[in-house]
């Protein structure tokens, strides 16, 4: 699979989404150092964590908000090298909207800790008794400065450009590291189809509901059908070199879950045994593209 990397260019882009949070912990070597002298250890066979905030929940929704975020660029995104992700132009505008929405979110949340930061230092002397210690609270500024929410947007470089730099022996290299990236995100894209369809598959086979003398066996959520949905509704957007199987397999996949809903599926057995064939068939077409 051989992609022009001009054409490239035209049709997607790097971006690179940079997240960092205050955690709120702290090793606490004395304390570290008492309990392996009570458990009769080497002062170095463990480490005492301290939580600065325990229980604060402003600090935990940046960490959430944080892991949302990731999750959210990564089902949008395609991997291509070491802290970028490729970014098919057709995406760009949701990727864009979705983030700077968990941006503010998580900006928010930081304002409220931020806010709350010198009282519930007061509290923490409660919690952690005579494990406190003043000197481990940084300020507020550095705290707040720990926080950052960074996306930012690239052009693919053009390979052929080495050539008018008096470089055309690079050219050749240079294409064909952009062409196994390229190969790598499609077949993520594969990848991706197995993972969700497969799960369904399995999930939707091997489902019991709930019985007078037992409970529910192997029960799903809502997601197992949205996974799907949001899966089919990216991909083909996603889909940089237009590869028809792909685009295939997502229209088998609209049609497998078309007008499908959770309560069915929970209730219905026929419909669980059908949909369950039905997805296995559409992973049998895939063959060796997931190899």
């Amino acid at each position: 699979m051989m992609t022009q990397p001009n054409i490239l260019e035209n049709v997607a882009m790097l971006v690179r989404l940079n997240i960092t949070r205050f955690g709120g912990e702290k090793i606490d070597t004395i304390a570290s150092e008492d309990i392996c002298k009570k458990n009769n250890a080497e002062s170095d066979s463990g480490k005492f964590i301290k939580k600065l905030f325990k229980d604060n929940q402003a600090l935990k929704d940046t960490k959430k908000i944080a892991s949302k975020a990731r999750h959210v660029s990564d089902s949008m995104t395609l991997p291509y090298m070491t802290g970028q992700k490729l970014l098919a132009v057709g995406m760009y505008e949701k990727h864009g909207q979705a983030l700077a929405d968990l941006k503010q979110d998580f900006e928010m949340a930081r304002d409220v800790f931020i806010s709350d930061i010198k009282k519930d230092q007061e509290r923490q002397k409660i919690k952690l008794g005579s494990l406190y210690n003043e000197s481990d609270y940084p300020n507020v500024e550095d705290i707040s400065e720990k926080f950052t929410f960074t996306v930012q947007y690239e052009t693919i470089a053009d390979c052929q450009k080495f050539d008018t730099m008096g470089l055309g022996k690079l050219i050749n290299d240079a294409v064909e590291i952009q062409n196994k990236r390229i190969d790598n995100a499609v077949l993520d894209m594969f990848k991706r189809i197995e993972k969700y369809l497969g799960n369904f598959a399995e999930r939707t086979k091997n489902y019991k509901p709930k019985t007078e003398n037992s409970r529910v066996q192997n029960e799903f959520r809502d997601t197992l059908i949205s996974n799907l949905r949001e899966l089919v509704e990216n991909l083909p957007l996603m889909n940089i070199t237009n590869n028809p199987k792909i685009n295939e397999l997502c229209d088998d996949i609209k049609g497998l879950i078309k007008g499908l809903d959770l309560e069915t599926l929970r209730g219905d057995e026929d419909v669980r045994k059908d949909v369950s064939k039905k997805a296995d068939d559409i992973l049998a077409k895939m063959g060796g593209y997931c190899g």
